[in-house]
């Protein structure tokens, strides 16, 4: 894989920057994504406490 596809593949996966997030939740309108997902997802169907989960896998336990 050349170093030009390595760096599409990496920014698709790694997600937007700092700066991006900024900038997107400017231009809709909110301070946070607290703010955002309290505007979007309704109380009723959050979860009201934490998923209980096993600790996670590293890559060489898998």
């Amino acid at each position: 894989m050349s170093d030009h596809k390595l760096t599409q593949f990496a920014a698709r996966h790694i997600g937007i920057s700092e700066t991006e997030l900024r900038q997107m939740l400017q231009v809709i309108g909110v301070s946070s994504l607290d703010q955002l997902i309290d505007e979007t997802v309704p109380e009723s169907i959050r979860m009201q406490k934490p998923l209980n989960l096993p600790a996670a896998l590293t890559e060489m336990s898998t």
